[in-house]
C-alpha cells in the first residue's frame, strides 16, 4: 500500500491555517480531505462554519453544517471530544446564522450530550465558550454559574468577560469576572478585557483594577490596555500618565509605541521618549 502524501495531521494543520487566513472554500476542501481523524474534520467544519457565519455566508455555512454533520453521523466514535466539539460549533453557527431559536434547540441538545460526557465540566465549558462566540451571552452566563469553581469554568468566564466588556457592559463583565479565580492563569486577561471598557469612561478606575494585580509584569500587561483605551476615549493626558507609569520596562515600551501611533500625536508624547522606553 502507498502511504498518502499528506497525512491527516498536516490536513488539519492545513485547515486551520487557511481558517485563520480567511481562505474558507480551501479550508473546508482542506477539512473535508481529512480521512481517518473524524473529531479534527468534525471540529475543523464547525469552525469554518462559524466564520462563514460571521462573514454574512449563509448559504455557505448551511453547506458546512450539513457536511458536518453527515461526518460526525458517520464516525466510529460519536462522543469523541472533537466530534462534542464541532457540535458545539455548529450550534454557535446556527445562531449567528440569524436563527437564534434554531441555535438554542442546538445548544440545549450539546448541553443534554455534556452532561454525559466523561469530562461533564469541560465539555460544559465548551458549550459555554460556544455560547458566547453566539452572542448568547445571558445563556453562556447561566451555564457558567452551573459549573463547577474550577479550571474549565474559569477559561469560560474569562471568554465571557471579554465578550461583555467588548459590548460595554462593564456591570456585567464585573459579574463574569467574579466567576474566575484571582490566581488563574486566565485572571490577568480577563482583567485586561474589563479594564480596557471601565478606561473608556474612568480612566482612573481603570488603573486600579490594575494596580490589584500581584506582579508587575501583569500589571503592565493591563496598564498598557488601559492606556490605549483611554487614548482612544479622547483621555489623552490619562493615557500618557498611566503608560509612563507602567514599572515593567516591556510594557511601558509597548504602551508608548501604541500611544505614539495614535492618529493624532502631539508634543505630550514625543517621539525621544518612546525611542529610551524602547
Amino acid at each position: 500500500l502507498r502511504r498518502p502524501l499528506v497525512d491527516d495531521n498536516v490536513l488539519t494543520d492545513l485547515s486551520h491555517a487557511l481558517t485563520e487566513a480567511g481562505e474558507l472554500s480551501h479550508a473546508r476542501t482542506a477539512a473535508l480531505a481529512i480521512r481517518l481523524f473524524t473529531g479534527n474534520k468534525v471540529k475543523a467544519l464547525g469552525e469554518i462554519a462559524v466564520r462563514q457565519a460571521q462573514a454574512g455566508d449563509r448559504q455557505a455555512c448551511a453547506d458546512t453544517e450539513d457536511l458536518a454533520r453527515r461526518a460526525a453521523a458517520d464516525a466510529s466514535d460519536a462522543g469523541g471530544s472533537f466530534i462534542f466539539q464541532g457540535r458545539t460549533l455548529l450550534a454557535a453557527a446556527r445562531a449567528l446564522c440569524g436563527a437564534p431559536d434554531g441555535g438554542r434547540s442546538a445548544f440545549a441538545d450539546v448541553t443534554a450530550e455534556a452532561s454525559q460526557q466523561a469530562r461533564a465540566a469541560e465539555a460544559l465549558a465548551a458549550v459555554a465558550t460556544a455560547q458566547v462566540r453566539a452572542g448568547l451571552l445571558a445563556d453562556a452566563e447561566r451555564t457558567i454559574a452551573a459549573l463547577p469553581a474550577d479550571d474549565p469554568r474559569w477559561e469560560a468566564a474569562a471568554t465571557l468577560v471579554a465578550a461583555l466588556a467588548e459590548r460595554g457592559d462593564v456591570i456585567g463583565a464585573r459579574q463574569a469576572l467574579s466567576y474566575v479565580w484571582d490566581n488563574a492563569i486566565c485572571y490577568p486577561r480577563a482583567v485586561r478585557a474589563l479594564a480596557g471598557a471601565v478606561a473608556h469612561a474612568d480612566p482612573v478606575s481603570a488603573e486600579r483594577l490594575a494596580q490589584d494585580l500581584p506582579r508587575a509584569s501583569v500589571c503592565g500587561y493591563v496598564l498598557a490596555e488601559v492606556a490605549t483605551a483611554a487614548l482612544a476615549a479622547g483621555h489623552r493626558e490619562e493615557a500618557v500618565r498611566i503608560a509612563t507609569g507602567i514599572q515593567d520596562p516591556g510594557w511601558q515600551a509597548r504602551a508608548l509605541v501604541d500611544l505614539a501611533r495614535a492618529p493624532a500625536p502631539d508634543e505630550a508624547l514625543p517621539g525621544p521618549r518612546v525611542l529610551d522606553a524602547i
